[in-house]
């Protein structure tokens, strides 16, 4: 075990978990087998993690976890509260503002509501992350596990930094932006440490306490699957934040030369999501100028859309295909 960290994700409203006229609940401090769901987590943590963040939206809820866990022996636990000044919301924002705090190489982000993680499971992914940007659960039906993330924070802190100046709140386009993915299969390895998959049991409803249900291992992807695009550079995206920066401060000439180059440098490392977002930039920042222009970057946007959808198709990533898809829907829209 090496400089790794988890970000247990416990920011939200939980609302599907809320009884109607009743008090609202808060899913961390739900008690099962006698611990709370925050305290399960911990637990099965500990011991293959060097530091534990809990990522929360508030003081008052990092207050009151911090009263609850003051029995636990873990060493290296914090509780960071999201950062106000960013552009993103939901789980992106409180992975941002947990990558910002800690510093390991690697990080897992686990939502709050999944307390049944094997911690054999967890330092399987992390050793199966080495040489990726990251990695997530994909079931054999082609959705993914969009919160159960390892991470590498040198890149991927680049990642979430672009993101969040191009206000994309998805946490899925972490995965979206990444140049190496590994998309793991629950089956095979893993069920073997964890023949339940209660891993994967993610509360929602008051009705998952008792139903505890793992997602349906129904599907026709087997094995492991890899997205390896061409390694395209940190100072690529630094590149397209510097062109966001110039838009929002109305240096409109200087905003459309960096996105045209943004989006042929991208088109060239074959990064469509980044180049589809650098066109839908460029036509953003040529709105004012050209309707016709804006037209034709949007065209293209959803052009890129169409291919890394295609990307995603190939390997069965279901859920991704269609995020990628309904983005280039999207931009044909602009069109009319």
């Amino acid at each position: 075990m090496s400089n790794r960290a988890a970000l247990i994700l416990s920011g939200g409203k939980a609302k599907r978990f809320q009884r109607q006229n009743e008090a609202w609940q808060d899913k961390a401090l739900i008690k099962i087998k006698g611990k709370t769901f925050l305290e399960n987590l911990i637990q099965n943590l500990q011991n293959v993690v060097d530091r534990i963040v809990v990522c929360v939206n508030t003081e008052e809820r990092a207050e009151q976890y911090r009263k609850i866990t003051e029995k636990c022996t873990v060493k290296n636990l914090a509780f960071v509260v999201d950062e106000k000044n960013l552009s993103i919301g939901g789980p992106l924002k409180a992975i941002l503002s947990g990558l910002r705090f800690s510093s390991e190489s690697y990080f897992i982000t686990i939502p709050v509501d999944m307390p049944f993680v094997n911690s054999k499971v967890i330092d399987y992914f992390f050793k199966k992350t080495i040489g990726f940007d990251l990695s997530v659960p994909m079931w054999p039906d082609g959705t993914l596990e969009t919160l159960l993330m390892v991470l590498k924070r040198e890149r991927v802190i680049e990642i979430v930094e672009t993101l969040s100046i191009l206000k994309n709140s998805r946490a899925d386009s972490i995965i979206r932006g990444s140049a190496k993915q590994l998309l793991l299969s629950p089956l095979g390895e893993i069920e073997s440490l964890d023949p339940k998959l209660e891993s994967f049991i993610n509360i929602n409803t008051e009705e998952d306490l008792t139903r505890l249900q793992t997602r349906s291992t129904q599907g026709n992807i087997i094995g492991d699957q890899v997205i390896c695009q061409e390694n395209f550079s940190l100072s690529d995206l630094k590149k397209l934040r510097q062109g966001r920066l110039a838009l929002n401060e109305e240096r409109f000439l200087e905003a459309q030369e960096i996105f045209s180059f943004c989006s042929s440098n991208f088109g060239e490392k074959k990064a469509h999501f980044w180049e589809a977002l650098s066109w839908e930039n460029l036509g953003e920042t040529l709105l004012m100028q050209s309707k016709q222009k804006f037209k034709e970057a949007y065209t293209k946007a959803a052009k890129s859309y169409q291919q890394e959808a295609g990307i995603y198709e190939k390997i069965g990533c279901r859920v991704l295909n269609e995020v990628a898809l309904r983005d280039s829907i999207r931009c044909k829209s602009k069109e009319k």
